[in-house]
């Protein structure tokens, strides 16, 4: 079964952008904690997997939510896992 995360979103650890996946909002503070910053994550409302996330994340990329650097990141996760963008 695959798993899935109710949370979607990005953040910067030293200069890097990354796709965040979590099950709890709690997980931003943890992420800034450990020196994150940008710290970015949408709630779903429902427990999605990874590729329904970040399809989500994509339809925000489009509207132009989600721009430069953590664009990128996006739509590095989104190549990772299999989309033709």
């Amino acid at each position: 079964m695959a798993k899935t995360y109710r949370f979607v979103g990005v953040s910067n650890l030293n200069g890097r952008w990354a796709v965040r996946y979590a099950n709890e909002r709690t997980r931003a503070r943890v992420l800034q904690k450990n020196g994150h910053t940008d710290v970015k994550l949408w709630d779903l409302k429902e427990a999605l997997r990874a590729e329904d996330l970040v399809d989500e994340l994509l339809n925000k990329v489009g509207r132009g939510e989600i721009l430069g650097s953590a664009r990128e990141a996006v739509l590095d996760e989104a190549r990772r896992i299999g989309f033709a963008v």
